[in-house]
């Protein structure tokens, strides 16, 4: 059964994960149709466009996200085929950055969190939940796309922490900056508790400033940039 929500409970130096579930299964709730009294007909619900007043088929049809009020990032249903996280190797993002070959490239993927009692942040650098997306720097990263993160979120007000990188990040990121002659890409990390658990947990406000800081670096992506080091 699904949670309908999670969190955990703190006794000094101990963390707890905790979840809350309904109390009945989801075969046992007793459901309800929309009827057209005249002939019991159940009700169909028909799909306006708000703009243009006109039905649209689910062809039409595309997932988006609102960065900011009214304007959208759209999300591919093959964009989200083509992803294969941790799936051969990375094998997503080593055939779609080839095939793309674009001159600028961003990684999204979580990284342990070391504000809890196991967590050491000398080790594995600082990751706190609440804080903010987490803008990776390494030998492997383009210092120029760190820039312009950094750049693009002190302007939008997007509160962030700074990650050393050593080498291989271990996400998507190994696949894209090696591609072809190599593509500057930049790391920006959620900092995770319980990561590879069935009660993973992240802080929203973390995975909303992550999207509002890459909507902020997309904007800021001009012809004539130069990424080369």
């Amino acid at each position: 059964m699904k949670s309908i929500w999670s969190g955990h409970i703190t006794f000094g130096l101990i963390s707890i994960p905790v979840g809350l579930y309904s109390a009945i299964e989801s075969s046992e709730r007793v459901s309800f149709r929309l009827l057209h009294r005249k002939d019991m007909a159940p009700i169909r619900y028909k799909k306006f466009c708000s703009v243009e007043d006109v039905e649209v088929g689910n062809d039409e049809i595309v997932k988006g996200y609102e960065v900011s009020k009214k304007k959208y990032a759209v999300v591919e249903e093959e964009e989200l085929d083509e992803v294969q996280e941790e799936v051969g190797d990375f094998g997503g993002a080593r055939t779609t950055v080839f095939a793309l070959d674009p001159q600028v490239a961003l990684a999204i993927d979580v990284t342990g969190a070391t504000d809890v009692p196991e967590g050491d942040p000398k080790l594995d650098g600082e990751a706190k939940l609440g804080a903010g997306p987490i803008i990776n720097r390494g030998s492997t990263i383009s210092p120029k796309v760190f820039e312009l993160l950094v750049a693009a979120a002190e302007d939008e007000g997007i509160a962030y922490t700074v990650n050393v990188s050593a080498g291989d990040t271990y996400t998507d990121m190994d696949a894209a900056y090696a591609s072809r002659g190599g593509v500057a890409t930049g790391l920006i990390s959620l900092a995770i508790r319980y990561l590879h658990t069935p009660g993973e947990v992240v802080s929203l406000d973390d995975v909303e400033a992550a999207i509002r800081l890459v909507a902020a670096f997309a904007r800021r992506l001009e012809p004539g940039l130069d990424f080369t080091r």
